[in-house]
């Protein structure tokens, strides 16, 4: 298996090492309503975890997405953790990502942990509800304390990634 560090680089081209405990990759689009909507969760999970040993990334999967929109989209939505471009989507395909936004846990290993959805605030396109599951935060949550998740692997639904 090839290291992450390897394959991805922040969009300040410094190289992305596994978190001590766990490793979350968030692959989203500028443009997807989905991804945005997740961006003031997906903050709160970095903050809790913050100094825990948890690396979060934000994977930018959208190749006409310039590094300067990048940077300008994890600027208005106050992202204060790891931001990297995928342009030619060698984590997305490293992983199978499908759809933003969609979430990827890795242990300390590096070995996937969980992916899927966020929650399941969204059963289908187009239908919305209250989430009653918190698959990532959950998985999250296993991986640091050193435990598998009770759930490794659910469908993300959202905006389709491009090739």
């Amino acid at each position: 298996m090839i290291p992450l560090a390897a394959l991805i680089q922040d969009v300040y081209g410094k190289p992305i090492e596994l978190g001590s405990r766990a490793t979350c990759l968030a692959f989203v689009t500028v443009d997807c309503p989905i991804s945005n909507g997740y961006q003031p969760y997906l903050a709160r999970l970095e903050r809790q975890y913050r100094g825990k040993g948890v690396t979060f990334v934000q994977v930018h999967v959208d190749p006409s997405v310039s590094v300067s929109g990048i940077k300008a989209h994890a600027s208005e939505y106050k992202v204060k953790w790891r931001v990297a471009g995928d342009p030619q989507h060698t984590i997305v395909k490293r992983f199978g990502a499908t759809v933003t936004p969609e979430v990827v846990v890795l242990n300390a290993t590096g070995r996937v942990a969980y992916q899927g959805r966020i929650d399941d605030t969204f059963p289908a396109l187009g239908k919305r509800r209250t989430p009653t599951s918190f698959d990532f935060a959950d998985a999250l949550a296993s991986v640091v304390a050193g435990r598998l998740p009770a759930v490794a692997k659910t469908t993300a639904i959202g905006c389709v990634i491009e090739p």
